[in-house]
């Protein structure tokens, strides 16, 4: 009988020790779970704002093409003339 009863004491504490166990690995997987959805909230956000950053890039670019044609058109002019200087001079002008 006491054998019995000791061998029942020790399945009720295994069992109790097991529940403990199971709810503090749930607990963990529910964490994990939760920390999971935050990163991938957090890479949509990084992703939307990398798409808004490089949408904000490629309209600087548009903007800044027509000034950057037109620092160049001086030097263009002057290379130009320089050849048409050179040129003039070789035929006599």
């Amino acid at each position: 009988m006491v054998a019995l009863r000791r061998a029942q004491k020790d399945i009720e504490s295994l069992r109790s020790a097991s529940d403990n166990v199971s709810k503090h690995q749930e607990a963990r997987l529910s964490e994990a779970q939760g920390q999971l959805a935050q990163s991938r909230q957090n890479a949509v956000e990084l992703e939307i704002a990398l798409a808004a950053t490089k949408a904000e890039r490629d309209q600087l670019q548009i903007r800044l093409q027509p000034e950057e044609a037109s620092r160049h058109k001086p030097a263009r002019r002057r290379a130009n003339s320089a050849v048409s200087r050179t040129a003039n001079r070789r035929i006599g002008r």
